[in-house]
């Protein structure tokens, strides 16, 4: 028996959000990591931030744009409470025998700025992916799945 007060979160729905932030956190945590490809070089993030688009474009496509727009206001905050979190880490005394601590706040603490930088970006571009998603899929009268706009 539920009371009036319970909200039922389909399992599949909780599932997409935790692998979007993981996934969103995973990628500004990468960003720090720049590998080469070629010729061109680029920060490790870019493996996994568009995995982001196609799980939020999954999210709009089942439980509409207000439930993917949520998700991408939910997941600014995860960034930031985790920007926080790993300053706060960054800043306890390391343990006397613990050799690691400017290696690890050389790399950690970059991420307050490269999370800063994308925060606008990441906004603007999830927002937009969102509202395409759901504009273009309602102009598709074959209902197929459009995850064109990840593309991009």
């Amino acid at each position: 028996m539920k009371s009036d007060n319970q909200i039922i979160m389909p399992f599949k729905l909780i599932t997409l959000a935790m692998i979007y932030m993981t996934c969103l956190i995973a990628a500004n945590l990468g960003a720090v990591k720049l590998f080469s490809l070629g010729s061109l070089s680029m920060t490790s993030g870019i493996i996994m931030y568009p995995l982001t688009f196609l799980i939020l474009d999954s999210t709009a496509e089942v439980w509409g744009k207000h439930v993917a727009r949520r998700i991408v206001w939910i997941g600014l905050a995860a960034n930031l409470l985790f920007i926080l979190l790993m300053q706060a880490v960054i800043h306890l005394p390391p343990a006397p025998g613990w050799r690691e601590q400017s290696a690890y706040a050389a790399i950690l603490g970059a991420m307050p700025r490269i999370v800063f930088a994308s925060l606008s970006g990441y906004l603007v571009s999830q927002t937009l992916d969102v509202t395409l998603f759901v504009t273009q899929t309602k102009k598709d009268k074959r209902k197929k799945k459009n995850y064109g706009c990840a593309a991009f």
